[in-house]
């Protein structure tokens, strides 16, 4: 979820009261250093040394004691410090998360609750406008029809969202965290006993999932905005070739504002959607009162009936009950924004009551008046409540496309952060909540495809065709993620992996009856995220195959380096392999300068060399591939930007300018630039410099999530001015670049990474590399381009 990174200003406790919870692996979340139930003064004992704790938890609640070796100069440092947790509080950790100042448990509970209705319940909230009316698209409906039709929905609510995902799917959060890739996460642990061959299995079923998934983000704005104000149709007469143009106008001003953040008008999403609940519910109970035999629909008889009477068509038109449940991905996704107690809570006691009460009252309204089966939602309000309702339901429908949106931009986010998606800008919108992000290609990729969408298929009816199979898909995947989870994560034996399977065989008697409208539109979605999936996949094959490049050219590191730099003389080293035969040879011819023995390294009798003299010859032999004795120093100060998520210490353009040219300027900085989990960084905690060999420095310079442009020359002069690093002029960036060339050969390896690679080079040369957020002055900086050979 999120870290904490509190820095003490106090000169006793510099450098050690530092804490940086960073993640140690890809897949590894943030853990969150306060939960609901911890007191402030447990944040307080964990951000403080230990002298500090000790006698704080003898004071109780205080952030230190009365009687102390504390000075009062530090004792105003360390209360400065302790404002400063409390304010990296309101700004790290989302709203969600930390109950606000002088609310209760219980009463930040209520406040989630109503919060989760904005963000996660408004698809499915607002699937009440056309799931009848598709339902039935076909004609009027017996009596019969009404109940099994009703029934399917009522018992589709039970099982998939209530049980499935309310009651187990909530259970596996990764360190608090939801969706497709916590499971995935939860997979990848050092723990877990997943097998290595489902390893890359599992890694492609989350960039599926999550690719269907912003699919489902452009449809579900389309269907949702159009439905709504179809309603105008109902209330008015001659206004309908008005809708579509209407639908356009709101959806371009929507995807236009997002830009903009919703931290000033999110706080309002779910006062409105408990308004819209409240609303659904009132007009369900106008119309049950006069036929309260609609209950008979709890029946789950009913259902079974209406499935195996009506041959394949009973069976088809589950792909139209699916409509109902679809936005349930999103209640798990936002695992982390509000934690389960909320969300069960929201869907037990507001939606799900909601949403039933409403269906039943839709079904009450066609027993009695089958023929207003064309839009039975707006119909069973009365004559004066039309206009308001069309006003609440437009809002409604905007909150529940806000939420696809939002979840599209989180999902490329992490790709991003993983490795599976090109580096695209992130605008931070928000500078208290890190959540709040904007990313403008897909913002402007999924208006385009809105568009198309409402101007190919005109009508509500004829979009729910093309959605739902998507989000089943991922329904479907999100099933056999649990259970490898279950079992290889939880260690769970098979007899209680085995119950799970009852709803995976439900997700497969659903995703049969949705593929069913693939010829009918299905296959639009389909294409949308097939299209997002190979992009991500060949992205994330590209970078596999070019880190085995890159690997297999590089023999730098950090001791080479240091060699290098290094005058001849005498040392004693233990090398092996085929460097320890060749140098055995030279010891025989070295007269004495060196000499060769055989040391037991285990079970095993390794030929090992001692060296007493580092001659020339030596070195050359023993730096490898590099054929020179010494690296020439010049005037300067060269900047080498760190490959990000590389577990090198040495980057490759610095190793390519020692090979091509065996120089380096008298101060050499290894840049690697991260960036934090809070709006802005301190001048304190900003920098870390750490001197690896003669002359060469590794330095670390972090930046908060609000600071779009990280403008790295400042930083440069800072760390000189109190961190140590030497004054060098001039300045030099180098940089690296790829020119990709892939090649095919004979061979079966060759022929299936052909075509990721030859798509991945197209990418690399559309988006800018790792430095697109990096602000360094052109004039000051030098590119090496590198031809990556790969197969």
């Amino acid at each position: 979820m999120y870290g904490l990174h509190f820095t003490s200003n106090s000169t006793r406790y510099p450098p050690s009261s530092t804490l940086d919870l960073t993640p140690d692996r890809y897949f590894e979340s943030y853990y969150v250093v306060r939960t609901l139930r911890d007191p402030p003064s447990r944040l307080r004992k964990r951000a403080y040394p230990t002298s500090l704790q000790q006698n704080s938890s003898r004071e109780g609640n205080r952030a230190f004691p009365r009687k102390s070796n504390v000075s009062n100069e530090e004792r105003r440092s360390l209360s400065k410090d302790l404002r400063g947790i409390q304010e990296v509080e309101q700004t790290d950790i989302p709203q969600g998360i930390l109950p606000p100042d002088g609310l209760s448990h219980s009463s930040n509970i209520v406040l989630l609750t109503i919060r989760a209705l904005g963000v996660i319940y408004g698809d499915i909230g607002t699937s009440v406008l056309y799931v009848l009316s598709t339902l039935f698209s076909n004609g009027q409906p017996a009596e019969d029809d009404v109940f099994g039709g009703l029934s399917l929905i009522l018992w589709s609510l039970i099982l998939l969202v209530t049980f499935k995902y309310v009651l187990f799917i909530l259970t596996a959060d990764n360190h608090g965290e939801g969706g497709t890739f916590a499971l995935t996460g939860l997979l990848m642990r050092r723990s877990s006993t997943t097998p290595k061959w489902l390893v890359l299995p599992v890694l492609i079923f989350s960039i599926i999932g999550a690719s269907f998934t912003i699919a489902d983000g452009a449809l579900t704005p389309a269907v949702s905005v159009l439905s709504a104000i179809e309603g105008i149709a109902v209330f008015a007469d001659g206004v309908t070739e008005a809708i579509i143009p209407i639908t356009l106008v709101i959806l371009v001003i929507f995807f236009i504002l997002q830009r903009f953040g919703t931290s000033k008008i999110g706080i309002a999403f779910g006062p409105i959607m408990l308004v819209w609940f409240a609303t659904i519910a009132t007009l369900g109970i106008y119309r049950i009162i006069g036929r309260p035999d609609i209950f008979k629909c709890f029946n789950p008889w009913y259902a079974i009936r209406s499935l195996f009477t009506n041959g394949w068509d009973g069976f088809a038109q589950l792909g139209t009950v699916f409509l109902a449940v679809t936005g349930l991905e999103a209640l798990y996704a936002d695992l982390g924004h509000f934690g389960r107690l909320p969300i069960r809570l929201s869907w037990l006691f507001v939606v799900m009551p909601c949403l039933m009460l409403n269906y039943l009252g839709q079904g009450a309204l066609l027993l009695e008046h089958p023929d207003l089966y064309g839009n039975p939602f707006y119909y069973m309000a009365p004559s004066w409540f039309q206009w308001p309702l069309l006003v609440i339901a437009t809002l409604a429908t905007i909150i529940a496309s806000q939420a696809l949106v939002s979840g599209s931009f989180s999902l490329i986010s992490a790709a991003i952060a993983m490795g599976f998606c090109p580096p695209l800008h992130i605008h931070h919108t928000s500078k208290r909540v890190l959540g709040q992000i904007y990313i403008a290609e897909i913002n402007y990729l999924l208006l385009i495809l809105t568009i198309a969408i409402v101007l190919g298929f005109k009508h509500s009816v004829n979009i729910t065709q093309a959605y739902g199979v998507t989000v089943c898909t991922v329904m479907l995947l999100t099933s056999l993620a649990f259970i490898l989870v279950m079992r290889y994560s939880w260690k769970f034996p098979l007899w209680r992996v085995l119950p799970f399977c009852f709803f995976l065989l439900l997700d497969g008697l659903f995703i049969v009856a949705v593929y069913t409208k693939v010829p009918n539109g299905g296959w639009v979605s389909l294409m949308i995220g097939a299209i997002i999936s190979v992009l991500l996949l060949s992205w994330m094959a590209g970078q596999r195959s070019l880190h085995r490049w890159t690997q297999n050219i590089r023999v730098m590191d950090v001791k080479t380096l240091e060699n290098l730099l290094n005058e001849p003389t005498t040392t004693r080293q233990i090398v092996r392999g085929e460097v320890a035969e060749r140098l055995s040879a030279e010891a025989r011819r070295s007269s004495g300068l060196m000499r060769s023995e055989t040391v037991v390294d285990g079970r095993n009798e390794t030929e090992m060399v001692v060296l007493q003299m580092d001659t020339p010859e030596v070195r050359r032999i023993s730096l490898g591939s590099f054929p020179f004795q010494h690296i020439n120093r010049v005037p300067g100060m060269g900047v080498f930007l760190a490959t990000p998520n590389s577990k090198a210490d040495i980057p490759l353009v610095l190793e390519l300018l020692v090979e091509r040219l065996p120089a380096l300027p008298d101060v050499v900085v290894i840049l690697k630039v991260e960036t934090k989990k809070v709006p802005f960084v301190t001048s304190a905690s900003r920098i870390t410099v750490k001197p690896l060999a003669r002359g060469v420095y590794s330095m670390t310079v972090r930046f908060g999530y609000s600071e779009s442009k990280m403008n790295v020359m400042p930083v440069i002069h800072l760390a000189q001015a109190s961190h140590g690093l030497p004054e060098a002029a001039p300045v030099t960036f180098f940089l690296d670049a790829f020119e990709i060339h892939v090649h095919l050969k004979k061979n079966i390896k060759s022929v299936l990474r052909w075509a990721p690679n030859t798509l991945f080079s197209l990418e690399n040369r559309i988006f800018p590399g790792h430095r697109r957020n990096i602000h360094i002055p052109m004039d000051h900086s030098l590119e090496i381009k590198t031809a990556a050979h790969l197969e």
